[in-house]
């Protein structure tokens, strides 16, 4: 069951008190933290990738004058990499609004809000956080009904999916997904993917691995030994690994690439890949 996080009926309530579309507006970030937005952004910096990704959904380019050295997103400035940022050039940049991510760390957020630059910081793990961040960056931004609109698809796949995953027989199979090989990097139970796997009727086998992303020892992956690996590496490389030869996965054939663009950044993008996963799941034994 698909559910919202709780503080986001308080954002509401404050939005809703100034109106919809007014400024000032004061937005609750994912660090329930308040914030006071005084009038509708039209420079914007992101402090990631999956920020600004949002931010281009929302029809909001020609606003965005920094982002991050990661971002592949050509209109604006560069303000450093996700962690150190570039304190003065963000500054330089004459921001309204500041998009801040968990990876850019406290210390940035701390001092561009004691500089009195509105900044919002944002969490991004979870589906419920991904989804959350389209409504609260489309609030700070008064970009509110493009990110309606965003949400209600987020919606729609999500009940896709849970329709999917109703009418599929149980099959209890161990997924695995990898992010990386040399060494061997895997999505752990804080992660969105952890949530896409059991969404997609799997069970994910790193679901005891703490964090969001972590460093994984082969031999552990072997006496795990899933039945589906998803991967956004070469397919080949796992077959042909000396270690991993004997997996269920490699024997069976399900070591599965999926597109790294589609699952590798907490964005509105990835509710579709869900079809995708589910798709593959029901297509495996």
């Amino acid at each position: 069951m698909w559910r919202k996080t709780s503080f986001l009926s308080l954002f509401l309530v404050l939005l809703l008190s100034f109106g919809v579309g007014a400024f000032p507006r004061v937005v609750i970030d994912q660090y329930e933290r308040t914030v006071t937005i005084p009038r509708e952004p039209l420079r914007i910096v992101s402090g990631a990738p999956s920020n600004t990704q949002i931010l281009l959904d929302l029809g909001l380019a020609e606003r965005i004058v920094g982002v991050t050295t990661f971002c592949p997103y050509e209109g604006a400035e560069r303000v450093g990499p996700l962690i150190p940022l570039d304190l003065e050039k963000i500054i330089s940049l004459q921001p309204d609004l500041f998009l801040a991510h968990r990876l850019n760390g406290k210390e940035i957020v701390d001092k561009l809000t004691a500089l009195g630059i509105p900044t919002i910081a944002l969490e991004g793990n979870t589906l419920a956080e991904i989804r959350d961040s389209v409504t609260i960056i489309g609030a700070a931004a008064g970009a509110d009904e493009a990110a309606q609109r965003i949400v209600e698809k987020i919606d729609g796949d999500m009940a896709q999916a849970q329709l999917g995953r109703e009418t599929l027989p149980v099959k209890d199979l161990k997924v695995f997904f990898i992010v990386g090989i040399e060494p061997l990097w895997i999505a752990g139970r804080d992660s969105y993917l952890h949530e896409m796997i059991e969404l997609a009727g799997g069970r994910h086998a790193g679901a005891d691995v703490p964090g969001a992303w972590s460093q994984f020892d082969v031999e552990r992956l072997v006496a795990l030994n899933p039945d589906v690996i998803l991967t956004t590496q070469d397919p080949h490389v796992i077959y042909h690994h000396p270690q991993l030869r004997s997996l269920a996965a490699v024997q069976k054939g399900q070591v599965h690439r999926i597109d790294e663009d589609t699952y590798s950044q907490p964005v509105p993008g990835i509710f579709a890949g869900l079809a995708e996963l589910t798709e593959i799941l029901a297509n495996s034994h």
